[in-house]
């Protein structure tokens, strides 16, 4: 098809003769008038119309023959009221039918019809749509397998075809036969823990196939920890760092008191304890011996400056009126020429080191009654937070 492009045209228009302005008419070309005649011909043949010359209702013959099986509800109600996609089915409780207007010619995968199901499933069920054989209906479980539906009457759905099976879209839920006691027992997430301190191990049941970011578990640990180098193994899946977040937001070692309950969360890479006992020390070094003039030093791992640093000293025989396991909060200073003792941080260390002597007040005696430590009979302690 094109438009006039006989001489005279303006613009590729026809125009009239005008013999005030000496303008022609428009020259009517063999190509204009062939288009126009094919075109149409072409038109009545593709709706199935042998052209017949005396017969000049051929264009109105073929325009009914295409278009007057239209649905003129088709609007945007029949679109809303899902008109050609929304039915009910029939047949029996497993070997359900479906008959859409109109109907389908063939199967097609993303077929998708919203059907109301008129009878429970037996959970072998079927459907028929117009007629073309049946086909299995199936439905995603949780963790997305194709399995058997679960049909009940009334139920409504969207059911698409897959290339092999008509899926009911909504998933199932998980099946857990959990109860309202059950949940506010905590009886699938709370346990004690076993094995021997540092190596902790949890036995939930029913067990975890595999660890996930996000599970989580109301944990009781049966014993005190090691500072720095606790690890749980939940279900036998495999040891995992026992972390807590200090006060900036930084994993670090948790600290574990025996029989203290804890949320503790797998977050991908390390198990984390929710919510650290509040003012425990992030670190706590191990009993260090004191030797005159000898730097000592421990690796604190935070990762940064402590915000608090302790020392103490540790009473591991009793002398001066202090039993075993009293504790003197001790603190760097001076208070003669060879009584100097220094205590430091930095952002990877704690260290002190010691003059010749460490005095401190007797426990037995009047404030004032000065007296040295046996290095031998204590040990130093050092804190962080």
């Amino acid at each position: 098809m094109h438009r006039i492009d006989g001489a005279g045209h303006v613009d590729h228009l026809f125009v009239a003769e005008d013999p005030a302005t000496l303008r022609p008419p428009t020259e009517i070309t063999p190509e204009i008038m062939n288009a126009f005649q094919e075109e149409l011909a072409t038109f009545i043949e593709w709706a199935g119309i042998v052209l017949a010359k005396g017969d000049n209702t051929q264009l109105k013959q073929a325009l009914l023959a295409k278009f007057a099986g239209l649905d003129v509800a088709a609007t945007k109600a029949g679109v809303q009221g899902q008109t050609y996609t929304a039915f009910t089915t029939a047949g029996v409780t497993g070997a359900f039918t479906l008959a859409p207007a109109p109907a389908i010619a063939a199967y097609a995968a993303g077929q998708r019809f919203r059907v109301k199901f008129h009878a429970v499933g037996n959970g072998v069920d079927t459907i028929n749509v117009s007629g073309l054989g049946a086909k299995n209906l199936k439905q995603y479980d949780s963790t997305g397998a194709k399995v058997a539906p679960v049909i009940v009457a009334g139920q409504l759905v969207d059911v698409e075809f897959d290339g092999v099976d008509f899926v009911l879209l909504d998933a199932l839920p998980p099946a857990v036969g959990t109860s309202p006691s059950s949940i506010q027992g905590q009886t699938y997430t709370a346990f004690t823990t076993g094995g021997g301190a540092p190596v902790f191990t949890l036995t939930p049941v029913p067990a975890v196939a595999a660890y996930s970011a996000g599970q989580r578990f109301r944990v009781k640990f049966h014993a005190v920890g090691t500072t720095g180098s606790n690890t749980l193994n939940v279900s036998g899946c495999g040891a995992k760092n026992v972390k807590q977040y200090d006060g900036a937001g930084n994993k670090v070692p948790a600290v574990i008191a025996a029989n203290q309950l804890a949320d503790v969360e797998y977050d991908g890479i390390d198990m984390v304890i929710l919510d650290p006992l509040n003012g425990a020390p992030l670190y706590e070094s191990a009993e260090q011996t004191i030797t005159s003039f000898t730097s000592t030093t421990v690796s604190h791992g935070l990762g940064r400056q402590p915000y608090l640093a302790q020392i103490i000293l540790r009473c591991k025989t009793a002398e001066g009126g202090f039993a075993v396991g009293d504790e003197i909060h001790f603190r760097s200073g001076s208070n003669s020429v060879s009584n100097a003792f220094s205590f430091w941080s930095n952002s990877t260390a704690l260290g002190f080191m010691s003059d010749a002597n460490i005095t401190v007040a007797r426990r037995d005696a009047p404030l004032g009654n000065l007296w040295n430590i046996t290095f031998a009979n204590w040990r130093v302690v050092m804190r962080a937070w």
